[in-house]
């Protein structure tokens, strides 16, 4: 009896308290590679214009216009070019006329001196203006080409099929040489040019890398590294 009594006198313990536990479920997930925003460019653009002055008189094209190989693209204006051609033409004209009385007086010559009738001088100078007649002609033969090269400057055409991706003068405009009046590029050849930071490292040449588009990531393309810059901008430090 006494002791069930001390037994009973003995307070219960009471059970720790419970302590909560925070969890998470790992899940196998796939590797998110970095991404950097860019651009895509033609990767042959060639910016088009006169070789000579003159003002643009025709723009065939504008800006997103589909275009052949060999397509008038511009033109200025052929007056001056083509008075050239003329006086070209006309100087020809001149020189062959004049290197057929050359030759007449040189056969001349030479029937009077196998009849000794004209001196060995005069036998000369007559091969020696023939000669000179055939080098006009062909002086002249070369001055035509020129002219007909320059009068081919009047017009620019497509070197290759594709799509306008500029323009930049108007007609009535005075195109100095070398002044760009349009730019076309290849619609099949396309870069994604990208900047990559120099904390990510240089991009070796050969390297694939995922191309999406910005507004809809579902278009995706796979692409290799084509051009990497040797050297990052001063500016931005990154790698184009």
């Amino acid at each position: 009896v006494l002791l069930l009594v001390a037994c009973s006198e003995e307070q219960v313990k009471a059970p720790p308290p419970v302590r909560p536990v925070l969890s998470l479920v790992a899940k196998a997930t796939d590797h998110v590679d970095a991404g950097f925003a860019g651009t895509v460019q033609p990767q042959v653009s060639t910016p088009m214009g006169f070789r000579t002055l003159g003002r643009l008189v025709a723009r065939d094209v504008q800006v997103g216009d589909m275009v052949k190989q060999g397509q008038r693209l511009a033109a200025i204006d052929p007056t001056s070019m083509k008075l050239a051609l003329e006086a070209a033409e006309a100087d020809l004209a001149s020189a062959r006329a004049q290197l057929v009385d050359a030759e007449a007086t040189a056969e001349r010559v030479k029937v009077l001196r196998a009849g000794d009738a004209t001196s060995q001088s005069m036998v000369e100078r007559a091969d020696l203006g023939r000669a000179s007649a055939q080098a006009s002609v062909a002086k002249a033969e070369a001055a035509l080409s020129k002219a007909r090269e320059h009068l081919s400057y009047t017009t620019i055409s497509a070197d290759y099929d594709a799509v306008v991706t500029s323009v930049d003068a108007e007609v009535g405009q005075v195109i100095s040489p070398g002044e760009t009046v349009l730019t076309i590029a290849r619609p099949d050849l396309r870069d994604a040019v990208v900047d990559v930071p120099l904390s990510v490292g240089t991009v070796a040449m050969g390297e694939a890398f995922a191309v999406s588009l910005q507004i809809d990531p579902t278009v995706s393309v796979m692409g290799t590294a084509r051009e990497v810059s040797p050297q990052a901008d001063p500016l931005t430090r990154t790698f184009r």
